[in-house]
């Protein structure tokens, strides 16, 4: 089995304006774990994150993204742990600023990169694979390939 959840997040003082467009409103119901359809959080990094029990609901489809995100940025991520398969994407001013999929029927360390993700995501990737990992891209159109395997 496995969880089959997404989630996204935007600036917290866009709170108002993602539960709306969401259609939502707050409650005082609380959960310490997330046990409903969606629930939401605020973050003390200075995000709000709304939590789906779904891995693709339609607030994670591009069209959806695009318009959510103008004026503000939006993070978005999928999980699919039963077919071991993650994205994770940023959308800014209506436009998509890069995206990264993992999908293990293309290799355990398979990682697909597309625009420019934070410096802390290369870092970690680099650090990842320092030791032991040899690091190969390839490019393919505007899409990067990062795989690493073991020596």
């Amino acid at each position: 089995m496995g969880f089959s959840i997404s989630w996204l997040a935007a600036p917290s003082d866009k709170k108002e304006m993602v539960l709306s467009a969401l259609g939502l409103t707050e409650t005082n119901q609380r959960q310490s774990l997330p046990e409903s359809a969606r629930a939401g959080i605020a973050l003390p990094t200075g995000w709000y994150a709304v939590w789906f029990d779904h891995p693709s609901p339609s607030a994670l489809k591009p069209e959806f993204l695009r318009m959510l995100s103008a004026g503000t940025t939006i993070v978005a991520c999928q999980v699919e742990e039963h077919a071991m398969v993650s994205t994770a994407a940023c959308w800014e001013n209506g436009k998509e600023q890069w995206f990264i999929a993992h999908d293990a029927e293309d290799g355990m360390t398979n990682l697909d990169v597309m625009g420019n993700p934070p410096v802390f995501f290369t870092r970690s990737v680099q650090r990842c694979c320092s030791d032991r990992m040899a690091v190969r891209m390839s490019t393919m159109s505007s899409m990067s390939r990062l795989c690493w395997q073991s020596d």
